[in-house]
Parts: C-alpha cells; sequence; structure tokens
C-alpha cells in the first residue's frame, strides 16, 4: 500500500511539473504602467490572452522617461529585469515604444536568441546617447529594424504616427488656420514628432511654432496659451517632459490639464477620449492593430515560430476620430467634422433635452416683458431718462468689471495651479518623494502663496483708493531701513544671474517724516516690477538727497527690458502692461501713484534710463 502511494505521488509531481513546463512566459515592456489609458488601447490583445489561457504568464516592467535620468539608469534598470526570471529566459519579449527598444541590446546579452516583438512608432531604433540628447538632432544614429533581423530573433509591429492625416484633420476642423502651436518636451517621441511636424507644417505654408518644456516654464506655458486665437491657431499637445529644464520637474499631469481647460489641442496618437480630451486625433486602425498583435504572439508561443522568419506589419490609419463633447465645450461648428469621421461622446443637446420647458419658460418670460415695458411706458416718459443713465452707468460698470476679471483670473490661476500641484505631491505615501523634495515644493508653495498675498493687497489697496480710505500715519522713518526691508520682500523673487543690491548718500540714522510701510508699498511694486522683467544684470535701489534738492528721492533701476516708448507716458495707468507674456495684474504701478498723492509726493519713470528702467518715489523732506 505505501508503495502504491509512492507511485501516486511521484506519478502526480511528474505530472504538475509537466504541465508547468508547457507555461508561456511573455515578458512585456512597456513606457507606462498597465494602470494608464495608453495599456487599455494598446495591449488590450495581451490581456485578453491572459485572461483566456491558463498556460500564459505576463509579467510586465515600466521603462518610463520619469525613471531615468542617464545612461547608466537605463541601463541598471534594464540590468534589473534579468532577475525577474532568474532560472530561465522567458518564452517572448515584447517591447512598446521606440525609446524603450534599445533594451533589446542588453537582452540578448541575458538571453542569447530570446524571442523579440518590438511594437512602435518608428521602423528604427535610436542609440542610447540620442535618448538624453535636448533637441532633435538630424545626424543622431538610427537603425532600421530590418537590418538587425540577421543579429536578432525579432520582428516588429509598426503604430505608424499620421502626422500628414492629423494636419489635414486640424486645418478641416479650423478653416482660418494660419498657425499650428505645438507643445513638446525633451522625450524622444515627442523629439522626433516636433522635426516631422515641422517639416508637414511648413509645407503647407503655415507657421510652426514648437513651445519646447526644455525652453520654457510651466507658468509661461499658461500665459502663451491664453493669447491664443484658436479661430486661427490649432494646438497639438504630446507631452511636457524634460531633463535639462528642473523646474519642469512637477505639474507635469497637471499641464495636460491645464492645456485641455485653456484651449482646444489635438492630439497626434492614440486617446481614449473623453470630455476632458482632445478635439480630435488620427491613429492607426486598433482593430486591425489587435489582431495583428494578437496572430503575431500565438505564432511565436503556440507554433514556435523565429520572429525572425515572421514579416513585419505596417498598422494603416483608421478614420479620424472627433470628440463631440469637446466640440461642444468650445463651441466648435459642427459643419466642419469630417464626413468620414468617427464621432464619439456624442449626446443629446441641452436645447434638445429640454426643448419644450426652453420654448415655455421664453414665452412666459416675453409676455410678463411686455406687460412690464407696457407699464413702465404708461407710468411716462420721465422716466426713460433716468433708466437711459442708470443703462449707461451699468454699461460702464459692466465694462470696468469685465477688464478687472480679464485681467486678474490667469494671475490668480497660476499660483493657485502650484499650491494645488506641489500640495498633491507633498501627500504622496512615505518614501515616494525625498526631504529634499519635500523642502522644494514647501519653498514653491510658500511663493504661490505670497504671490497670491500680493494679488490680494492690489485688490484692496485698489479698492482702498477708490473709497478714498487711505489710513496714512506719519512717523520719523529711516530711509535706509525701508530700502532695506523692501529688498528683503522681494529677494526669493529675483533670478540667481541678478544682482539685488542698495546704495544711499544718507547715513542709516537719517530720517524723513513720512508713512514708512506706504513708502515700503511703492518700493516693493517697483521691485517687483523689475524682478519679472529683469533675468540678468543688476537691481540697484538708490537713495538720494541731491538728485532733486531739498527732497528724498528713493529710486529702483534694473537692467531689464526697460519700458518701450510709446508706452512711458501712460505707464502708471491702470491695467497697462507693456509684457502681456509676463505675470502682473497692470494695477501696481497705478497704486503707486495713488499712494503717493495720499503722501504728497510724486512717482515718475526716468526717461533718460537707457540700461532698463528706472522708476522714482520723490518725498518732500
Amino acid at each position: 500500500m505505501k508503495r502504491f502511494a509512492s507511485y501516486v505521488i511521484l506519478y502526480f509531481t511528474f505530472f504538475l511539473s509537466s504541465f508547468a513546463a508547457d507555461g508561456k512566459d511573455i515578458f512585456v515592456i512597456a513606457p507606462l504602467s498597465a494602470e494608464n489609458a495608453w495599456w487599455t488601447g494598446n495591449l488590450t490583445a495581451i490581456d485578453d490572452l491572459k485572461r483566456e489561457r491558463d498556460d500564459i504568464n505576463v509579467k510586465s516592467y515600466e521603462l518610463s522617461n520619469k525613471t531615468y535620468n542617464s545612461i547608466s539608469e537605463y541601463d541598471k534598470q534594464i540590468n534589473q529585469i534579468k532577475e525577474l526570471y532568474p532560472d530561465k529566459a522567458p518564452d517572448l519579449v515584447l517591447v512598446f515604444g521606440t525609446a524603450c527598444y534599445p533594451a533589446i541590446y542588453q537582452f540578448n546579452e541575458f538571453w542569447p536568441n530570446v524571442p523579440i516583438i518590438l511594437v512602435g512608432e518608428f521602423d528604427y531604433i535610436c542609440e542610447k546617447d540620442y535618448l538624453f540628447s535636448t533637441y532633435w538632432e538630424k545626424n543622431a544614429k538610427r537603425t532600421k529594424l530590418a537590418e538587425l533581423q540577421a543579429d536578432f530573433n525579432m520582428t516588429y509591429i509598426q503604430t505608424p504616427i499620421y502626422y500628414k492625416e492629423t494636419v489635414d484633420l486640424i486645418i478641416q476642423m479650423i478653416p482660418k488656420l494660419k498657425r499650428i502651436f505645438f507643445i513638446g518636451g525633451e522625450e524622444l517621441l515627442s523629439k522626433e514628432l516636433t522635426e516631422l511636424f515641422r517639416n508637414e507644417v511648413e509645407s503647407r505654408h503655415l507657421t510652426f511654432t514648437p513651445y519646447l518644456a526644455q525652453d520654457h516654464q510651466t507658468t509661461d506655458l499658461e500665459f502663451a496659451l491664453g493669447q491664443i486665437d484658436h479661430t486661427t491657431t490649432g494646438v497639438i499637445y504630446t507631452n511636457w517632459l524634460s531633463r535639462s529644464n528642473p523646474r519642469n520637474k512637477v505639474l507635469k499631469l497637471g499641464v495636460r490639464h491645464m492645456v485641455e481647460e485653456a484651449v482646444p489641442h489635438f492630439s497626434p496618437y492614440f486617446e481614449n477620449t473623453n470630455v476632458d480630451e482632445a478635439v480630435g486625433f488620427v491613429c492607426y486602425d486598433l482593430e486591425a492593430y489587435n489582431k495583428i498583435l494578437r496572430t503575431t504572439i500565438l505564432k511565436v508561443i503556440d507554433r514556435n515560430m523565429a520572429p525572425k522568419d515572421i514579416p513585419y506589419e505596417i498598422i494603416p490609419a483608421q478614420r479620424p476620430v472627433v470628440n463631440a463633447q469637446t466640440i461642444h465645450r468650445f463651441h466648435i461648428d459642427e459643419s466642419l467634422i469630417p464626413e468620414e469621421a468617427i464621432v464619439v461622446n456624442e449626446t443629446a443637446t441641452f436645447w434638445e433635452q429640454n426643448r419644450r420647458i426652453i420654448l415655455i419658460s421664453l414665452f412666459s418670460i416675453l409676455c410678463i416683458t411686455l406687460v412690464l415695458l407696457s407699464l413702465l411706458y404708461i407710468r411716462g416718459q420721465k422716466f426713460r431718462k433716468v433708466l437711459k443713465i442708470a443703462k449707461q452707468r451699468a454699461e460702464d460698470s459692466d465694462r470696468s468689471k469685465t477688464l478687472f476679471v480679464q485681467n486678474m483670473s490667469h494671475e490668480i490661476r497660476t499660483p493657485l495651479n502650484a499650491i494645488i500641484g506641489f500640495s498633491q505631491l507633498l501627500s504622496l505615501p512615505e518614501g515616494a518623494i525625498s526631504d529634499d523634495e519635500k523642502r522644494e515644493y514647501s519653498k514653491y508653495i510658500n511663493n504661490s502663496t505670497n504671490m497670491l498675498m500680493m494679488l490680494v493687497d492690489d485688490i484692496l489697496n485698489l479698492a482702498e483708493g477708490e473709497e478714498g480710505s487711505y489710513k496714512i500715519e506719519l512717523s520719523e522713518t529711516p530711509c535706509n531701513s525701508i530700502c532695506r526691508s523692501a529688498m528683503t520682500n522681494v529677494e526669493y523673487r529675483v533670478d540667481p544671474t541678478v544682482n539685488l543690491h542698495f546704495t544711499s548718500e544718507v547715513d542709516d540714522d537719517f530720517t524723513v517724516m513720512t508713512d514708512g510701510r506706504r513708502v515700503q508699498q511703492v518700493l516693493i511694486n517697483y521691485l517687483t516690477n523689475a524682478c519679472k522683467h529683469t533675468s540678468k544684470g543688476e537691481i540697484l535701489v538708490h537713495c538720494s538727497l541731491w538728485e532733486n534738492p531739498g527732497k528724498i528721492t528713493f529710486s529702483v533701476a534694473d537692467t531689464g527690458t526697460g519700458i518701450p516708448k510709446e508706452m512711458q507716458d501712460d505707464i502708471f495707468e491702470r491695467f497697462t502692461k507693456h509684457d502681456n507674456l509676463v505675470q502682473g495684474t497692470g494695477l501696481g504701478l497705478n497704486i503707486c501713484r495713488t499712494v503717493a498723492a495720499k503722501l504728497n509726493a510724486e512717482v515718475k519713470l526716468d526717461k533718460t534710463y537707457t540700461k532698463g528702467a528706472r522708476f522714482l518715489l520723490i518725498i518732500n523732506k
């Protein structure tokens, strides 16, 4: 009996080991995680096979652009992959994305002659050095994949970027198109697309404007988006990744939402489109792609075909995809949608859903309005003049309000976005970010909070000036101390390459009878403007007794962009800004003039100064 039991156990063990030996190990290396929407569209065939068959084991590894910053870090990650298969090589390696292609060289060292399927946008592989270059390079080494099939047991499936068709879609959706505004980053795919779109757009005699993360800050992008007229400009968004621009290492996920909120944009590749995403895109046929990917995988793992004997495939384009909800959100004419387009997210319009109620309400409102107008007319012509005056005042007030809101909306949103973004990063689980990064993010939050406080102060100061409720408290105030305090308030805003310093013609104990807090307010506004417009050189604060004899002259001079001659006479007017791409409300200098009037002082621009801009505050002793 014991011998029989031993035979049974031995047989059962042999059966299990044989079954396990028949299992197929598929290793997937991809630029994004399985939780990303990209996975849903591009790896559906793999997920389906994993669900359908118990003998298929899938392991995936994310080789994201955000997880390495040098060739050594890239190689280190690839070397760690070997630990996923310590005993034997996988039965098939699937590599997704052109930026991941170089990994096959190390895979071939780990697992000689391992079967490989490459799936990506281009039919060539770039040298690793080019992954880390800042810009597109014409002479970067690009080796055709077909040339590598002799050295590797591999085939490839190309999922092309249909950039020409994308430009066709934009031209049809924007009939008055004059310019393409291309938002890209330092990542390989974005670099290659920048040049492809540049050549295509310029060949059609349109203006191509690349706006790259390696050249600009996130706040710069927000201001630039605010200047775009989307009736003449098409926006293409790829990503906002940058290694060489360290200040852009945060808020990358927020940039996409910023673009979606600001302007209608187009995508150059596949998206899981919803209401918050692109107007439209043209990509490869997903149904054909998933069918070819599944068939190619099964040829290798079931029929034991060598990938190098499998012809490569190029996935054809599908019809353009247009997002109906985004069309409605930006009030784009639906008649511009191409006839052959696939329209997604179609919902009944508000009018279609509520037509009967709206018509009844409009009729009721019309009747009530007619009755009221008749009563008002009967009561006499004398009210017409009163109504006309009231209407004029209301329109003037509405125009002022609209102008104020337009100027303040972008200013407030920028620091709020920064505070929200960095706060989300600080709330990540323990260990996700380092202490140094926490301190850096806290500094950004603090700076943005200070910026919000300054905006609120501008609004309150404006209100006080309008109401005439400024409180002036005169006292003996040290001149040099006022200047130093003002400089301390703006030190964090000064560009590291700019030298902020102070000179004086008076001793530290020299005082003047004035309101020191209001004087400091004017100097802080002067210094804030200087910091915005000065990227190199110096900012000089000076206190003089002799420039205007009998008076104290405070001055702030910089080596920045200066004030154009045509704007010098109006620079202290409300909402005047000589550079709309630089953040500011256009209220600061106007507030300075109001404060100076209360102090019986004078503010002015030194028009003889040519190195940048020089502003003066002149106070009677």
